[in-house]
Order: C-alpha cells, then structure tokens, then sequence
C-alpha cells in the first residue's frame, strides 16, 4: 500500500486488534459499527477455506482397520478407495510396515496418521495438487529435508518440502527473537535454497514461499513477539502488500490527520457490512493515516502501516 501519510509505528498492534475484532469476531446488533441488521460476513467457498492447504473441502472420510500392518502402497490404496476423484503419487522410495485403524476421519488426518508411521531420520510429508478443471487433486508424498543455520561454517537455508510448521522455529532460534505460532497454521510444505547474508530477510522469504499455497499465512508483531498466523478472512492482499487481481470485496478510502482511532476506523469502515468495537481506552487514541481504493480489511493491517 502506498500511504502519503504517516502512522506511528507504536500503533500498529491498536489497528491489529481493531482488525482481528472487525474480520474475526462480528458483533451483536448492538455493538459500534456500520452494518445493516442481519448483515453477515461473506463466506468462503469450498474451494478457498482457510487453512486447508488448497484441499477441496469438505474431504471424503475415511472408515479402513486392516487386521496387520501392510506396506505404504498397500495401505494407501485401500484409503484411496474410499477417496473418488483423488490420487496419490510417493515420490519417494517407502519402506516399513504401517498400521491403519480409522473411523470416519478426513482423508488428509487419515494421511498424516500414515506418514507419522514412516521410518528413518527425515519425515514423510505430503502436499496436494489441486485439479485445474473439476473438484479432487493428487496427494504427493515427499521426505522432508531441512538444514537451517550455520552449516560447514556459511549461513545456510535449505529446506525441500519442509513443514512450515517445523522450518519456522529453526529461523526464530537463529534470529533469537521471541515467537508465537497460531495453532490453526498448517503444515504447508515449503522448498527454499538461501545463503543469507542478513538473516532478517529469511521470514519474509519464507512466508512468501508459504503464501504460494496458503493465500491467508501472515505474520505480525506483538510487542517484541513475532506472530505467525491464518487469515480467516479474505484481506485481498498477496503477501507482497499487492492487491490479489480480481478480488471483488469491498475498498476503502481513507485521510485522517491526528484523529482519534474511533472516528478513523468509523470512516475506514463506512458502508461495510462488518460490525465491529473500539475498546473504550483506545478511542481517543490519535491517528495520521492515508490510502485510496485499497480492500478494507487489508488497510486494518499493521504490517501495511508505513513511518515517514
């Protein structure tokens, strides 16, 4: 976002909690705002629900007790079975014998249960390929590769099809810094070859590479805590700051010098249909904020904020 103006820097966790309440949790009738009763929040379709990786949701569930263990081929055709219009591919050499006992469960919890199973040092992981035309994809299993740190004595990212889940930890134990990982981020899997020369670039790197198949994976800044975390809603933005081309949700313009937060997020969300709540020690809290037909909820963002 291109602002002409200047938003103190200090903040920027105000408009992340003002946004959260705005996107994430709309509020009874009676609460601040400007939507219409009986409004609601758009809803995602199957196709696009946060946090599923791009898998077509929801899964085929999955019932499969063999009565020994069986090899990964084996197993995985019999899950496969009950999955019409998925496939699978391992792309890697399997070995060992793996259990299955399952009860009604999604096909992508069932999947992960059988590749916990998989011996050896590196992880069996799988990501999806969705089908360009029609619904279903293809589930590929890799072996999780990943080196992070000073590695032969040159700093070293290398990672190949590694679990963001897992790869992020190793980045905030060489940044040293303090760090939260949502519970609702999934293990999107990531392949990034770096030789950093200034390790503050690598997270936004890496996130980028994450947003490839995650358009909702952010982070943000709380205190002096980094904070990975899902989008539940569409902001219309591409982990770059851009907006996402085609995006038909409503935008905002917005001018405000030294005003107070409540009548800025007032004008900010004008004629929305979210409904949403400034806490009473926050309202007058003064901002000095710009930006001209940009997707509102994006505009709630700290990490859109700029200091001139």
């Amino acid at each position: 976002m291109k602002s002409t103006s200047r938003l103190v820097r200090r903040l920027a966790p105000t408009l992340a909690l003002v946004g959260l309440a705005a996107a994430c949790f709309p509020l009874s009738a009676g609460a601040q705002g400007g939507s219409q009763p009986g409004s609601a929040p758009p809803r995602f379709s199957s196709s696009t629900v946060p946090g599923s990786m791009g898998i077509p949701q929801p899964e085929p569930r999955i019932t499969l007790t063999l009565p020994v263990k069986r090899t990964l081929a084996r197993v995985l055709h019999e899950v496969f079975k009950q999955a019409s219009g998925y496939e699978y591919r391992v792309a890697v050499p399997s070995e060992g014998l793996y259990a299955a006992d399952f009860k009604d469960e999604p096909l992508s919890q069932v999947l992960r249960k059988v590749a916990a199973q998989a011996p050896g040092a590196e992880p069996l992981v799988f990501g999806f390929q969705r089908n360009l035309i029609g619904g279903g994809g293809t589930y590929v299993f890799h072996r999780e590769y990943m080196e992070v740190g000073l590695i032969q004595g040159e700093p070293r990212v290398s990672v190949a099809n590694a679990r963001l889940t897992q790869v992020l930890p190793e980045i905030f134990k060489v940044l040293k810094v303090p760090y939260r990982i949502e519970k609702d981020v999934p293990p999107v899997l990531v392949s990034l070859q770096l030789r950093p020369t200034n390790w503050d670039q690598v997270l936004p790197q890496l996130m980028l590479e994450a947003h490839r198949v995650e358009p909702g994976l952010g982070y943000s800044r709380d205190g002096d805590t980094y904070v990975i975390h899902l989008h539940k809603s569409p902001t219309g933005i591409s982990a770059t700051g851009q907006p996402v081309p085609g995006f038909n949700g409503r935008r905002t313009n917005i001018a405000v010098v030294n005003t107070p937060l409540r009548d800025a997020v007032a004008q900010l969300l004008r004629g929305s249909t979210w409904k949403y709540q400034v806490a009473r020690p926050l309202e007058e809290v003064r901002v000095t904020y710009s930006t001209t037909n940009y997707p509102e909820l994006a505009a709630l963002a700290p990490d859109k904020a700029t200091e001139l």
